[in-house]
């Protein structure tokens, strides 16, 4: 018998599915669901209603897609990450953490620095010929990193995600009692909205009591061993990214800003 369409009660997946059975399971996000549910649910998706330039979608968690997403994307499989940010979007088309995640994988990175796509074609074009030592200085060029860090991206080339910063601490980027390792080694970058929100969290709220300070002297004590060890692994940005992310928009809604931040002393 023919498989026929339905949608994920839980992650909001399209699967196909055996409609003489009373339930199946989602191979995305590992859920039994009722079967003629689903079906019902992807019926109602794709005939969604407009009224007043709004388009109201039943049947899907933007909470949800957005950790189907992030462990897409903790996983490397950006191509997945993307389809499910931007069905976030499809219900919530301001979300600021999906338009955000969207914005960097259109990026592409050489340690820290953006460079555009014609440069990174240029540094394949050496890879793929052979041409090692003119795939090096280019990188060094377009990134300005050392001769050693350019070295690395030009050996690993193949397996780099060069959609996302290549986690490495900025110098001169971090305070005297050291920088977000675990968010750094999360969001891969230092510099980015989220890290920058946690930054300025911790400088003008944990740092102002003895307790908070304490409690950052800690991170500091442990964190570091944490990412060497860890830091690389799909699982260890896997149980991070959610719990960051919320916390992240929950300091956002209270007002901590988002933008490029300084740090300061404390």
């Amino acid at each position: 018998m023919p498989l026929v369409p339905a949608q994920c009660t839980q992650c909001g997946a399209i699967v196909k599915v055996d409609d003489t059975k009373e339930a199946n399971i989602c191979h995305y996000c590992g859920t039994a669901f009722v079967t003629e549910k689903a079906i019902n649910n992807y019926h109602i998706t794709n005939n969604m209603n407009i009224s007043n330039a709004t388009i109201n979608v039943s049947g899907l968690s933007t909470e949800n897609l957005l950790l189907r997403a992030e462990q897409f994307e903790a996983q490397g499989d950006l191509e997945k990450a993307k389809e499910y940010y931007n069905r976030v979007l499809d219900i919530e088309a301001t979300n600021q953490v999906a338009l955000s995640k969207l914005e960097q994988m259109s990026n592409l990175y050489f340690g820290q620095a953006c460079v555009t796509r014609e440069q990174f074609e240029q540094v394949r074009h050496y890879i793929g010929t052979g041409e090692k030592l003119n795939a090096i200085k280019l990188i060094r060029e377009f990134s300005g990193l050392g001769l050693k860090e350019a070295k690395d991206i030009a050996d690993h080339f193949e397996t780099i995600n060069f959609h996302q910063p290549q986690a490495m601490m900025p110098s001169g980027s971090t305070t005297s009692n050291g920088g977000c390792y675990v968010a750094t080694a999360v969001y891969g970058s230092y510099d980015c909205p989220e890290v920058w929100t946690l930054r300025r969290f911790r400088d003008n709220s944990l740092a102002s009591s003895w307790y908070g300070r304490a409690f950052i002297r800690l991170y500091y004590a442990v964190s570091p061993t944490l990412v060497k060890l860890f830091g690389n692994t799909a699982w260890f940005k896997n149980l991070w990214m959610p719990i960051l992310n919320k916390m992240v928009a929950k300091l956002n809604s209270e007002g901590v800003e988002n933008t490029p931040y300084n740090d300061i002393s404390w």
